[in-house]
């Protein structure tokens, strides 16, 4: 009897110890979900920044739109050397700064459509004449259709009639303008995609790159988006400004981040991983849902 009673004890042990067992490795697989999806995001994270670190001959600015009021009141720093210090202007308001939940990484800059923008001056580092890499984070909330608000451009750099080039909205479609001689817009690069209030809001990573010898190429969330095949040097502006979220009395309405600029064409593995680090960062900070990130990872895979 006791003989029969050991077995039983044993054999029930047994099944305790099959459940415990599948219980933690249950709780080991999610565990290790969680922290292999951790991996990945700080892997390309790392990845992205040893990206920038690996152009940094080529990086002219850098604004992450962090700080305000850094180094002087009204300022934002270019955090590559801040030799191009970006200036809050506004008549009677200016940029709000935001918190990390609601930009890329880090905090970002809204706009509000009617008269804020930044001044990033004119210093010669920003006359590049032979290549230039344009790239931003912007996330669109304005309404093309007002009569001032009907081409909103993210980067602009022109003289006193027309400059070296635009980067943003035009008939709510992303585009890229050149110019050769400062008078007529060689380069016109544009997608068919419609942004803001009729169509997308979202977040999105915007690439304009101008070569010289191959001509102009737009990129959205690491895929090409709109090209022209035209050629030559980029117009020499030697006193131009340049603005982001302004060009003449149209002013860029929604949020602004991570705003660079190369003094060459930057590879598309390149543009991908930027893309794709800041995507992640979006995830993190709550950004997009996990449901959202799958749905635009599989975008950009479907397009590549």
């Amino acid at each position: 009897m006791n003989k029969f009673i050991k077995k039983a004890f044993t054999l029930i042990e047994l099944l305790v110890v099959i459940a415990i067992i599948g219980i933690l490795s249950g709780l080991i697989v999610v565990s290790m979900g969680g922290v292999t999806q951790k991996a990945n995001i700080a892997k390309a994270q790392v990845f992205s920044n040893s990206l920038k670190n690996s152009l940094m001959l080529n990086l002219v600015s850098e604004w992450k739109f962090d700080q305000i009021n850094i180094p002087e009141v009204n300022q934002t720093p270019d955090s590559w050397g801040n030799i191009n210090t970006g200036t809050l202007v506004g008549a009677t308001h200016l940029p709000v700064l935001k918190n990390e939940s609601d930009c890329i990484r880090g905090k970002c800059l809204q706009f509000d459509g009617t008269e804020d923008y930044i001044n990033c001056g004119s210093n010669i580092s920003l006359n590049n004449t032979d290549k230039v890499t344009l790239e931003i984070w912007a996330k669109y909330i304005g309404n093309h259709n007002t009569a001032d608000n009907h081409d909103q451009f993210f980067i602009v750099r022109e003289g006193a009639y027309r400059g070296a080039y635009l980067f943003g909205f035009y008939d709510n479609h992303i585009t890229l303008y050149g110019s050769h001689d400062g008078t007529v817009w060689t380069w016109i690069a544009t997608n068919s995609k419609t942004y803001g209030s009729s169509g997308d809001t979202n977040w999105h990573h915007f690439v304009g790159t101008i070569d010289k010898d191959s001509g102009a190429k737009i990129y959205v969330d690491g895929v090409l988006a709109g090209k022209d095949s035209d050629t030559g040097t980029i117009k020499s502006e030697p006193s131009a400004i340049l603005y982001i979220g302004k060009r003449n009395i149209q002013y860029f309405e929604g949020y602004l981040d991570e705003v660079r600029i190369y003094k060459d064409v930057v590879s598309i593995s390149q543009i991908r991983n930027n893309f794709y680090s800041g995507l992640n960062s979006l995830l993190i900070n709550g950004g997009i849902t996990q449901e959202d990130y799958l749905s635009r990872l599989n975008n950009y895979a479907s397009n590549n």
